[in-house]
């Protein structure tokens, strides 16, 4: 894998998203009991999407599962087709956000 600058800053993001929230981040290569399989191939339903990011160009979440502590990152593409529901409430509370901290700034 080509390490490059944008690469390490979204891994540097992702990191700040793991530290700052209660999960367990999934690590294929590390965990033995998952396979190396994602949440939807372990037949997990999405709870919410803590995160966003680019790797290697890639939109990807950061995706919380219900029933299960281990947080996964899920190419935008599957989330969209697989949880269309859940992307659009990630998206309107990150829009929510945006108006409030706005309106504190404006004020």
């Amino acid at each position: 894998m080509h390490l490059n600058s944008a690469y390490l800053y979204s891994l540097f993001l992702y990191v700040q998203i793991i530290k700052s929230s209660d999960t367990e981040v999934s690590d294929p290569e590390t965990d033995d009991e998952i396979d190396g399989l994602t949440g939807f191939e372990r037949g997990l339903q999405p709870e919410k999407i803590i995160g966003v990011t680019q790797i290697e160009g890639k939109l990807v979440f950061l995706m919380n599962w219900h029933g299960c502590r281990l947080t996964d990152l899920v190419p935008h593409e599957e989330a969209n087709q697989k949880c269309p529901q859940v992307v659009i409430d990630f998206y309107e509370q990150k829009l929510v956000q945006n108006i409030s901290s706005e309106a504190e700034n404006s004020a």
